[in-house]
């Protein structure tokens, strides 16, 4: 007999589906009721999340995290501290930073998947020229960088005598006339990712 009028279910054994339960109620003179029932709609619990961690470049444009394929997520800092909106990941410094983010379908809760962000530092570029640099007059020389990069912008004093501005390794070209020439150029990788170098 159960004289109580709100009841709590507790478990974590149910499965999803229609859960029935069974009461009945007795008033102050002993005065049993029919039994009655309740029908119970046990909701399955959400798939947790999967994203793919995040990689952004030094000093690039602050963009709020977005959750594709997610209908309604749930953010929360690396202490696991609800946020009351998407958060902005900070691209002025090098580092790692840590989310966490969960979905709500039907009013029930995901676990959380974690999330890692990371700021990475300005792309490093090394010029390569035979010779540390000497080269004879009349003499046709390639430069080169060390490493591999989507794109590459020379300039300076001495990009008017390349063969080509965009090349990865252009010709130093033979009618340069001697003098010392400053050499400058911008890298860029797949991921939009900037550095420079000078020699």
């Amino acid at each position: 007999e159960n004289t109580e009028t709100t009841a709590t279910i507790v478990g974590k054994d149910y499965t999803a589906g229609n859960l029935v339960v069974s009461y009945e109620f007795t008033d102050a003179n002993s005065c049993v009721s029919k039994p009655a029932t309740l029908k119970i709609n046990v909701v399955e619990t959400p798939a947790t999340p999967t994203l793919a961690d995040i990689s952004q470049c030094l000093n690039s444009d602050e963009k709020p995290l977005v959750a594709l394929g997610i209908a309604n997520p749930v953010w929360y800092d690396a202490s696991e501290t609800l946020l009351a909106e998407a958060p902005t990941p900070k691209t002025n410094q090098q580092g790692v930073v840590y989310y966490y983010v969960s979905q709500v379908v039907d009013g029930c809760e995901s676990q959380k998947q974690k999330l890692t962000v990371t700021t990475l530092s300005d792309l490093e570029a090394t010029i390569v020229v035979p010779n540390d640099g000497q080269i004879c007059e009349g003499t046709a020389t390639e430069i080169s960088l060390a490493q591999s990069f989507a794109s590459q912008t020379w300039s300076g004093a001495a990009a008017d005598k390349l063969s080509s501005k965009t090349m990865a390794a252009p010709t130093f070209l033979a009618s340069a006339t001697q003098g010392s020439y400053t050499l400058d150029v911008e890298v860029v990788d797949a991921g939009g990712c900037k550095g420079h170098a000078s020699k």
